[in-house]
Order: C-alpha cells, then structure tokens, then sequence
C-alpha cells in the first residue's frame, strides 16, 4: 500500500467516525431532524431492537420527532469505532459501541421522569457519495437498558446545580 493509499484510507475512516458522531450530535441535539436528512442516504434504513425499523428519510424523522416527544434530555457516548472499507472505497461497515444516558418521561404518567442507561453495540453501512460518507443503515442492538431513578419533572437550573 502505497503512502497516497494510506492517507486516503485514514481520511475515509476519519470521515466515516465523524458521521457517526455527527449522528450523536443530532440525537443529543433535540432530535435534529434536518441533520438526519443530511447524514442518511435518501433510502437509508434505521432499526433497534425494542424500537422497531424505520426506511428513508421520512420515516426515520417520523420516529425521531415522536421519540422527541418523551425524551427531554439525551446523550449518547460512542466509542471503539472499528471500520472495514470495501476494497473499491465507495462502501464501509463499521461497528461502535453505546452507552446512552437518558431522562425519559414516562407514557402513562407524563409528570414523572425516569433516568435511564441503555449499553448496545452499533452495526452501520456507509455509502461514499458526492457529498462524502453517508449512512445507508444504522442498526442498533440494546443490550442493556435500565432505569437508574425516577422523579417529579423539575427544570434543570444552574441555581439547583450550584445547591
């Protein structure tokens, strides 16, 4: 491999490891659903088991703003990218690792507010397009999801941080 073939491998994965974490910024973000669109080719898929998958772009904003509806505050840490280009550099997989903290209002009390930890792995397709490193799927198995401690809603303050 030459040191042209090295320098545009490493700036693929690069890139591939920035999208992903452009993906967290949109969740984390309130559920940025204009940067779904962007980060997702027009047909990409998204799946995770318990909530179900979801095709194009539509669909995917569907389940990200209803999901925007109980979830008031959400931070996803990704971590242990490993990414496996195909030999024609237009195609990628990559696995990462979840680990996602959460307050979740809850369905059938809206006034209480659970927080929760969820772990998972991210198994990801990525297509090289025009534009750069796109997703083509995002699927996410949950493998631990548990409620650490439930609450009345309060706002979160820096006055309420400081006591």
């Amino acid at each position: 491999m030459t040191l042209e073939d090295r320098v545009a491998w490493l700036e693929n994965v690069r890139e591939i490891e920035q999208l992903k974490y452009r993906y967290a910024r949109c969740c984390d973000g309130g559920y940025d659903l204009a940067g779904f669109r962007a980060i997702f080719v027009p047909d990409g898929t998204w799946a995770a088991n318990g909530y179900g998958e979801f095709h194009g772009h539509e669909e995917i904003c569907d389940f990200f703003q209803a999901l925007s509806q109980s979830v008031l505050n959400v931070l996803h840490y990704v971590t242990a990218p490993h990414i496996t280009l195909a030999e024609d550099e237009r195609t990628a997989t990559g696995t990462f690792y979840l680990h996602c903290l959460s307050r979740v209002r809850r369905k059938h009390d809206r006034s209480l507010v659970d927080f929760v930890v969820q772990m998972g792995v991210y198994t990801d397709t990525f297509v090289k397009t025009e534009a750069g490193w796109r997703f083509q799927s995002i699927h996410v198995n949950v493998t631990h999801t548990h409620r650490l401690d439930t609450r009345s809603e309060t706002p979160v303050t820096q006055e309420a941080d400081a006591e």
